[in-house]
């Protein structure tokens, strides 16, 4: 029962409930939820079943945008040739980051200087999207959190102008971007495990040449949810809206280069786990990048000799702390 709980609270507790009422889920989740394993094991296939019965329900929510939807007329440039940008987003300034997101911004700058870095803010971001007003008078009142409207945000931003959409905890680990990556039409990270059918792909960092096919049917999706509805009802809407932009242009998904959502997530894991060079080596050779997190115990930040304590005091990023 402790575990249930445990794991009630950690899909967002009544607001979960509620989702599920939205997404015409709750009688089917309860009846999963009396049929399946009450362990680990039967967590997982329940919710797996309910992702892919949420794709079925967002498909037919938007069954007209999927019949009529004609990607030609919301072009607005023909232009398919991203310059090396790299987007990176903190709404509230750099001067107000977190370390951990400072510490992935300079990574950024200290290794990649053939690519222009933009550092995106609430001051400035009308200078590079066109959001509809819609959209932005309801992230100003608060119907679209800051973390949904990144999710609009990084879609506009690669459709108008392509290059490289990192979320601000994506730390570089290496001084280059593999090339099949960095000349992809479009490229995001996936779980590759056989056998898995839930939601497959990671939106945390993302490249993409301008007016993508895939992309530009994500986005109509995500507007056309918005105009239609004050509040979000489901966390990975974006993903859904991917995945079935996938199944409209499924010759776009074929030339997704296919690379694991899994190892660019070890050094997460451990992060305040006592700091071995060797193992920092490895995990740096696993993948170019590795996704952080902020949101965790400050406290945890000054145990000395963690993976975390070396990476923030660094004397690489040193200068941009003090």
């Amino acid at each position: 029962m402790r575990r249930l709980l445990f794991y009630f609270k950690k899909y967002g507790g009544f607001q979960y409930l509620k989702n599920l009422f939205f997404e015409r889920l709750f009688f089917y989740a309860v009846f999963l939820f009396f049929i399946l394993p009450k362990n680990i094991a039967g967590l997982k296939q329940f919710e797996e079943i309910l992702s892919n019965k949420r794709l079925l329900f967002y498909k037919h929510k938007f069954k007209k945008l999927f019949k009529t939807y004609n990607f030609s007329e919301t072009v607005k440039s023909r232009d398919n040739k991203a310059a090396k940008t790299i987007w990176f987003l903190w709404l509230q300034g750099l001067e107000n980051a977190p370390p951990v997101v400072r510490i992935c911004y300079n990574s950024l700058l200290s290794k990649l200087k053939d690519y222009k870095l933009i550092l995106l803010t609430s001051e400035n971001i009308n200078k590079y999207a066109a959001l509809p007003d819609y959209i932005l008078e309801k992230w100003h009142k608060g119907f679209i959190t800051n973390t949904h409207f990144s999710d609009i945000l990084r879609l506009e931003l690669l459709i108008t102008h392509g290059g490289i959409w990192l979320d601000s905890t994506v730390l570089l680990m290496q001084d280059r971007i593999p090339k099949q990556i960095e000349d992809a039409d479009l490229f995001y990270f996936q779980v590759l495990q056989p056998g898995y059918t839930s939601v497959n792909m990671s939106s945390w960092f993302m490249v993409s040449k301008p007016n993508n096919r895939l992309l530009c049917f994500t986005r109509e999706c995500l507007y056309t949810y918005w105009r239609e509805n004050n509040k979000l009802y489901n966390y990975f809407l974006l993903h859904y809206c991917i995945m079935l932009a996938a199944e409209k242009y499924p010759e776009v998904y074929e030339n997704v280069p296919k690379y694991s959502s899994a190892p660019p997530h070890v050094l997460q894991s451990e992060l305040f786990e006592p700091y071995n060079e060797e193992r920092f080596a490895e995990i740096s050779d696993m993948c170019f990048v590795q996704k952080l997190t902020y949101k965790f115990d400050y406290d945890r930040q000054n145990i000395e000799n963690t993976f975390y304590y070396n990476i923030l005091h660094s004397l690489c990023f040193e200068k941009l702390l003090n």
